[in-house]
């Protein structure tokens, strides 16, 4: 074993790191996931099936989440209950993309602060006689690149401090959604060459004097990480940004109404979702199908020809 391994080996053991070959893409942040074309058939199982229909209750779970949510990367089977798809990403810049408003009316699921967009006056995560305290350590080799220190008001202000360091990996970036506190450590590649070390302590005001104790109670803000959230807006028959006048951070690709989307899957496969009359239709590459969902519910699945796929995301 080389010096630089064990070293690397020696760094991984400290921070109780596992091997990261097995679980999400290491580091897929922005251009890892422009795969184009997307996967059109492969290691789905809709290209396989004799009948124009998927049958229901195949032998993978389905893409339900539980608590309302489906996830876009798992194979959606015919009775599926979602009201919102999660684990989109766009597939430019790999930042989340969510679709909410499958369900019936009032299913969104709204940010904490604005709840039926209605914006309240402080930020319900504030505590008076507290902040909290971001550190986040960039390192490529064993060496430091970057070392910085942040102080909050709330914990999603501690969080977004985070996700500025460069060497953070997808997995870490998803844990960093708004409330998560303590430390974070892992690497940005398989080979480890690039590691991250973040942390998110509460401090208490008396103990721990820091000028941003004397500032005024902070008003909601529209949680960065989940910026680009979108919902079917049924009267107008397109997505756009859930609450689009309070939430300003919205992608500007995502601030227009639009009938369809076309997104990606964790691992880049192409996933378009669509507006057709009161249904709302998800077509997956990597299983070569179309699900048709309405109101909550996978009415139908229809398997496609990798022509036909291709034809989709054209």
């Amino acid at each position: 074993m080389s010096t630089n391994q064990s070293n690397r080996e020696s760094w991984r053991k400290f921070l109780g790191i596992k091997d990261q070959s097995s679980g999400l893409e290491s580091g897929r942040v922005g251009g890892a996931i422009d795969r184009t074309a997307g996967r059109s058939g492969g290691a789905g199982g809709g290209g396989s099936l004799d009948s124009d229909t998927v049958p229901e209750g195949e032998e993978s779970s389905g893409a339900e989440k539980g608590d309302g949510a489906g996830d876009a990367g798992k194979q959606i089977k015919q009775g599926d209950k979602f009201d919102r798809l999660e684990d989109l990403y766009d597939c430019e810049t790999g930042e989340k993309v969510k679709i909410d408003g499958l369900g019936n009316d009032g299913s969104e699921q709204y940010p904490t602060g604005f709840e039926d967009c209605k914006e309240q006056p402080t930020d319900p995560s504030y505590e008076t006689g507290y902040y909290w305290k971001a550190t986040s350590k960039a390192s490529t080799d064993g060496v430091i690149t970057s070392e910085t220190t942040g102080y909050s008001q709330t914990v999603g202000e501690a969080n977004t401090f985070c996700l500025g360091n460069p060497n953070l990996s997808q997995e870490a970036r998803d844990q960093l959604g708004g409330s998560f506190t303590g430390s974070l450590g892992g690497c940005y590649d398989s080979a480890c060459h690039r590691t991250y070390l973040v942390s998110v302590t509460r401090q208490n005001c008396s103990a721990e004097y820091n000028a941003v104790c004397d500032l005024p109670p902070p008003k909601s803000k529209w949680p960065a990480p989940d910026r680009n959230h979108l919902t079917w807006n049924k009267e107008k028959g397109c997505f756009e940004p859930l609450c689009p006048e309070l939430n300003n951070q919205v992608l500007d690709k995502y601030k227009s109404c639009e009938k369809e989307r076309i997104l990606c899957d964790k691992d880049g496969n192409k996933v378009k979702v669509a507006v057709d009359g009161d249904t709302v239709k998800v077509t997956q590459a990597k299983y070569n199908q179309t699900a048709e969902i309405k109101d909550g519910k996978v009415q139908t699945v229809k398997k496609l020809t990798e022509s036909q796929t291709e034809a989709e995301f054209k």
